[in-house]
């Protein structure tokens, strides 16, 4: 599991740092405009600044990073390793770590929140319902939790409802 945040971190300084796409007409007009959205912790969240996508190779694998801003410098980030398969399901309670997507919450105070492994009621999913060489979307869900240092308490989020449309950048 380290492996896998030590990768997500990689992708997700990549993702920070690479911020130009390019698109085509008519590639997936499945949903008409690029958006990222959630329901954290009930309240329907618009992550819709500095939205994107980049797709890396780090460490011999291959990670997308799908990220977005909402109005209070909240942000998400949404990490798959191996390729995009339109239909495909990754979940967090698959047996192989490779496969496990992982999600980042960061609040504008700087909380984080990384996926709640100890919680099966509701793991940490990401489906992909279209992706191509400039776009991807799908949906996304799970609770999350605070990582305890210090003896701190645990702080949970839960995430639901959450869909994304956006550009796709490969790094490769």
């Amino acid at each position: 599991m380290k492996f896998i945040k030590t990768l997500f971190l990689s992708a997700l300084a990549l993702g920070t740092i690479t911020f130009s796409s390019c698109t085509k007409d008519g590639d997936l007009p499945v949903i008409p405009e690029a958006a990222v959205t959630a329901k954290i912790d009930g309240t329907l969240t618009e992550f819709n600044t500095n939205m994107l996508a980049t797709t890396n190779e780090a460490g011999g694998a291959t990670v997308t990073n799908i990220q977005g801003t909402d109005a209070k410098g909240n942000k998400i980030s949404i990490a798959i390793t191996g390729a995009l398969t339109a239909g495909q399901t990754y979940t967090s309670g698959g047996a192989a770590d490779p496969n496990k997507p992982i999600i980042l919450f960061l609040t504008a105070s700087n909380e984080s929140y990384l996926n709640d492994d100890n919680n099966a009621a509701n793991v940490v999913s990401v489906t992909i319902t279209a992706a191509s060489s400039t776009n991807v979307q799908g949906t996304f869900k799970g609770n999350l939790a605070t990582v305890a240092s210090g003896g701190g308490a645990v702080k949970t989020k839960a995430v639901t409802e959450g869909k994304f449309n956006v550009a796709l950048n490969t790094n490769k």
